[in-house]
């Protein structure tokens, strides 16, 4: 199983609720129609932080792929490039890290 998760900043000029639309709507709907491998994907939108805090950025994405063939195969096709694209719509800044899963509860 190949899991990242991918942390992303809205833009200043963009509100929360438009941020969280747009990701868990049209980019969503754009991810799982090009993603033909992509067996998970779980949006996590930042909702607030500990008092006299600051979050450090806006929302986290998880996705999941069965193999490494299957995501290599995803983000490696010219099919990926929409979704690559479509991020500069409602974010300021992202990136990606790719994360081993220990579940100690659950």
């Amino acid at each position: 199983m190949v899991k990242i998760l991918v942390w992303a900043r809205k833009k200043a000029e963009t509100s929360a609720e438009e941020f969280r639309a747009y990701w868990t709507g049209p980019h969503a709907d754009l991810a799982r129609r090009m993603y033909s491998h992509l067996v998970g994907y779980v949006i996590h939108p930042v909702t607030r932080a500990p008092r006299g805090q600051t979050p450090l950025f806006d929302g986290v994405a998880e996705m999941t792929w069965a193999s490494r063939e299957d995501f290599d195969a995803d983000v490696r096709s010219p099919a990926a490039q929409p979704v690559i694209d479509d991020l500069a719509t409602f974010t300021s800044e992202t990136g990606t890290l790719f994360v081993d899963e220990h579940v100690v509860v659950g």
